[in-house]
């Protein structure tokens, strides 16, 4: 809720916390252990809130699950460099698909 600024100041927590008043915003800001500092100065104003450094962390955002299997014939790593692979050779075209990895197929010139 502070963003980039240098803080928040209590009557704009009010609506993201669906508080009453800004009484309520500093018990649920007490509760949690954030100490509120008598003036704050924002975009909005300057008045009682919550300054940037004694904010808490932002929480990282969730990972996704990690895949726990790798079929047989499947590359073992996430990069993004195995995508189609063309090679010219003398008289052929190898095309080399790793999703296709349980087919390989040749074709010869006529």
């Amino acid at each position: 809720m502070i963003g980039t600024g240098r803080g928040a100041l209590l009557t704009g927590l009010r609506g993201p916390l669906g508080a009453a008043d800004t009484r309520a915003v500093r018990e649920c800001l007490d509760a949690a252990g954030i100490p509120v500092r008598p003036v704050v100065r924002t975009a909005g104003g300057n008045g009682p809130g919550v300054h940037r450094d004694d904010a808490p962390a932002p929480r990282p955002a969730p990972a996704d699950a990690p895949v726990g299997v790798v079929a047989a014939g499947e590359v073992a790593d996430a990069n993004t460099n195995n995508g189609l692979r063309v090679e010219v050779r003398e008289g052929m075209t190898i095309i080399t698909d790793p999703a296709d990895s349980h087919r390989r197929h040749g074709l010869r010139k006529i």
